[in-house]
């Protein structure tokens, strides 16, 4: 093949690249960003609150530990509950850092989440 013939292929290989390649970024309104951001942490928190009264309600603890017949589905739900109440703020302020929004910046490390057990119902 001729030289000159190679270069024209080149370039419209390239260009035709150049072409199809998409621009992903998106341009977001704060206010909507910020409205959709506290509407999805209180689908998290406002259920898991829920769940705490239903723990308190039908959940047993001895010696630190859930027992009786909901004793496996009460851990699962204290867990739930203890991961939603600790990371989903983080989350949240993550992603208002990640869109500029935030500042200073979250800690690079999520906070612990607490022991189910935590939220074990008190005898009365």
């Amino acid at each position: 093949m001729p030289k000159k013939l190679l270069v024209v292929i080149g370039v419209l290989m390239v260009s035709t690249t150049m072409v199809n390649c998409e621009c992903n970024t998106v341009v977001r309104d704060e206010k909507v960003y910020r409205t959709e951001l506290d509407f999805m942490e209180q689908t998290a928190v406002q259920p898991a609150d829920k769940l705490v009264e239903w723990i308190k309600l039908h959940c047993k603890c001895e010696e630190g530990k859930f027992t009786g017949d909901n004793a496996a589905l009460c851990e699962k739900s204290a867990k739930l509950v203890q991961v939603i109440k600790a990371r989903v703020p983080y989350h949240k302020a993550m992603m208002l850092w990640n869109a500029d929004l935030l500042k200073p910046r979250p800690p690079k490390t999520p906070p612990e989440v607490p022991a189910a057990t935590d939220l074990c119902p008190v005898a009365p």
